[in-house]
């Protein structure tokens, strides 16, 4: 479409004596006809003509010309028609008041007479287009920070003037790999930027076809004060709320493919955003669905910010000729309000925008995941002692101020418990002797004294590929190292599917040597040698415990480290159902299942019965209905742990089993005098009954500790924190962000209530922190 005005009316006075060879109308074999179609562009600057076009069909003239009138035959106007394919084209702005009754009389060199033609002209949708300019954090920051002081403003005064907003969700692919903590403070540096530079968070954001995103996003979203997302979808539902576990729910609007600024050509000009904003608008099936309305839609940049200033300067020249379809920039609230206010309560409610697609949209490199993942875990045991040791000794928030403070005089071990669940585990003290530490507190630490005879050593190593514990029954594959048999004592039931490959199974490895050996009372192992494909040798630990519900499995090679293992274990369950760990809650689906990624545990379920399973070294896993799970892995080193379910707990039992794979840490206690802190503790005593602590960390600003706590099992409820090691006078809920949200917490003897919606976070900033007195 081409606003050409002017130059249409002088081509209306084209001769009448131009004749198209053979183009008599005794040669044409269908009768010439004119059509009249509405569009949807309104004029400036009442929005009261709407642009009308007329096409004449089976006319062999080079042009002709076309006098419109009203029913009363007042003359409206008078278009020139020019050649468009195989039709005349021309257009005219007419009334838009309601629908319209028009004639037309049609000449054109040749016909010989005028064409008469009735109408009837219905106006369209006035439409309203919304565009979010919202462009990636990551590279604002990697930008502006760059810049001197004086030029870094300037820059930042700039981008606000093209209306840029600071996108915290461009590496989607990334985001499902994260921990709980980095995955909820989401968009930190964004923020950093709205308060720094005042480019302000977007409340819009938008998810691309095959850009599924984890149920938990919506968490994220609330946090950053989302009020809309874009999905990228050619038909369904237009408009729904998507619940989030903290009860906030942000809006989401269905985008046609190509409602993007580079699928519109936007900033190209005004008559090629025409073109392509009008084929969306009236191609779209899911914008001629019934259920759309009203006639709002969400468009999103998908370029760079340089590109927004060709973009603004295109709509203001845009606005300034249509009064529809009109264009706003980050009108994110009105969008929302005008679309609830028009579906009220009809809006349906999702608890996920896609709930049957895989997680994983592209291979993940164990190697460079193992790094990331070991980051997160130092990162999160790293502010776990400083929150603690921090309140000793501010200059050295380290374990060493926690050691040399145990209130003994013998020499031994602390054995630091990061997880949220209290820990008994088979653990190397410092003194180098292997022992069995109980009950080592959660979030806290106990004291094990060293022995000055070392108490239990492993027995000397016999052939054989058996072994069994009080707990399990183990049998490994005499041809090629897998485990054929995991059996559980108490029942006898078979976690192992009978004629299959078993446990830990490498694809074309043969096993050359297998040796037991058994350290009494605590655990039994089997250390075997197997020989790979390429001739590499590869060292498989299996270890079983006597009062453990699971196996630990590792597997070295010396091969390099950038080889991966497709490593695969044949449980004996049929169409089981699968649950797996995500940041910041849990994802559920029948099987199969491909390219899952879990942080700490998946759990396979089918008969009453529960196997847990846990891939220290790749996140990425797939499940057959058949129960062959399948998981790549660093061929020179990938570790794995297999246990049964507890019935007595299924809620919160993957948890528990999960935490327990992160390691514990340890740090030598003189004991050279009495110092104050007790032999055992937690930071903080919190209420565990269904409820996970995810992070404790010293505040950004400095100002107390924030403690991040989640329910795990799907119950509304208040949950109690108590003083632990430390204690506290203030307490106030804040956001993921550690912004105040002007809820404050009552402090009565000493403890809080916090509040928790149903698989809800909540964040609480702790205050006037101290060592607890006795």
């Amino acid at each position: 479409m081409t606003n050409r005005r002017d130059f249409l009316a002088a081509a209306g006075m084209l001769a009448g004596s131009a004749v198209v060879p053979g183009g008599g109308a005794s040669r044409r074999s269908k009768a010439p006809r004119v059509e009249a179609r509405a569009t949807l562009f309104y004029r400036q600057p009442d929005a009261t003509s709407l642009l009308v076009r007329f096409l004449a069909h089976d006319v062999n003239a080079p042009g002709g010309r076309l006098r419109v009138y009203s029913r009363r035959q007042e003359l409206l106007g008078t278009a020139a028609m020019l050649r468009r394919g195989d039709s005349l084209y021309g257009e005219l702005w007419l009334p838009a008041a309601g629908e319209q009754r028009l004639s037309t009389l049609f000449e054109a060199p040749g016909l010989g007479r005028v064409i008469r033609s009735q109408h009837s002209i219905i106006p369209g949708r006035r439409w309203k287009l919304h565009i979010a300019t919202s462009v990636s954090a990551d590279d604002l920051v990697e930008t502006l920070h760059s810049l001197p002081t004086v030029r870094r403003a300037i820059q930042a005064a700039l981008y606000r003037r093209v209306h840029a907003t600071s996108d915290f969700l461009r590496n989607l692919d990334q985001l499902g790999l994260a921990d709980h903590m980095p995955f909820l403070r989401t968009g930190i540096e964004a923020r950093n930027v709205e308060r720094e530079l005042g480019i302000p968070v977007t409340r819009a954001v938008y998810f691309a076809r095959g850009e599924v995103p984890l149920a938990t996003v919506s968490l994220t979203l609330a946090n950053a004060g989302v009020q809309v997302v874009g999905v990228e979808r050619e038909a369904g539902e237009p408009f729904q709320w998507w619940r989030s576990a903290n009860e906030t729910s942000p809006l989401v609007l269905a985008i046609p493919p190509g409602g993007t600024s580079s699928g519109l050509a936007l900033g190209a000009g005004r008559n090629t955003m025409a073109e392509r904003i009008e084929r969306w608008l009236e191609e779209s099936p899911l914008f001629l669905s019934p259920t759309y309305d009203p006639p709002v839609a969400l468009i999103v940049h998908d370029g760079t910010v340089e590109s927004l200033q060709q973009i603004v300067a295109a709509a203001a020249e845009w606005n300034a000729t249509y009064a529809y379809p009109s264009i706003t920039f980050n009108q994110v609230e009105r969008l929302r309000d005008e679309i609830v206010a028009h579906h009220g309560v009809y809006l349906p409610v999702s608890e996920a925008l896609n709930s049957t697609a895989p997680q994983s949209t592209s291979p993940i490199d164990p190697v460079a995941f193992t790094k990331r993942r070991e980051a997160a875990t130092s990162e999160r045991t790293r502010q776990l002692i400083a929150a603690l040791a921090g309140t000793l000794d501010p200059a050295q928030p380290t374990l060493t101020t926690i050691a040399e403070r145990i209130d003994t005089v013998r020499p031994g071990t602390l054995v630091f418990n990061p997880s949220p669940f209290p820990r008994s585990d088979l653990v190397q003290l410092t003194d180098g002797s292997e022992q069995f530490v109980t009950d080592v507190p959660a979030l806290g630490y106990a004291y094990f004294p060293h022995h000055p005879v070392a108490q239990n050593d492993w027995s000397e190593p016999e052939d054989g590929l058996e072994m069994g514990t009080d707990q399990m029954q183990v049998r490994l594959d005499a041809r090629t190292g897998a485990i054929t048999s995991l059996m559980r004592r108490s029942d006898g039931f078979e976690l192992v599917r009978a004629r299959t490959g078993g446990l830990n199974a490498l694809r074309s490895v043969t096993l050359e040597r297998c040796q037991r050996s058994h350290l009494p009372n605590i655990a039994e192992r089997l250390q075997c040698i197997r020989r790979g494909r390429g001739g590499n040798m590869i060292t498989t630990t299996v270890t079983a415990y006597e009062s453990l519900p699971w196996i630990d499995i590792e597997n070295r090679s010396d091969v390099s480290k950038a080889e991966v293992a497709t490593v695969s274990f044949a449980f004996g369950f049929d169409n089981p159902t699968v649950r797996w760990e995500i940041p910041a809650g849990h994802d559920e689906r029948e099987t199969p299942v491909e390219r899952i990624t879990h942080l700490r545990w998946i759990q396979l379920s089918a008969r009453s019965s529960d196997v847990l399973f846990r891939a220290l070294d790749t996140p990425e896993a797939s499940v057959t209905a058949g129960g062959l799970l399948i998981s790549s892995a660093p061929l020179h080193h990938n570790r794995f742990r297999i246990g049964f379910g507890l019935r007595y707990s299924r809620s919160t039992a993957p948890w528990r089993f999960g935490w327990q794979t992160e390691p514990v840490h340890l740090f030598p206690v003189p004991g050279s005098t009495t110092r104050s802190l007790p032999r055992f503790g937690s930071i903080l005593a919190v209420d565990r009954a269904g409820v996970t602590t995810l992070g404790l960390k010293p505040a950004d600003d400095g100002h107390g500790l924030i403690l991040y706590l989640q329910d795990i099992i799907g119950v509304e409820r208040s949950v109690s924190v108590r003083p632990g090691l430390l204690e506290f006078g203030r307490a106030q809920l804040v956001d993921f962000w550690e912004q105040e949200t002007g809820k404050e917490l009552a402090v009565t003897e000493g403890r809080i209530g916090v509040p928790l919606s149903a698989w809800g976070v909540a964040a609480v900033r702790l205050e006037d922190v101290k060592l607890a007195q006795g």
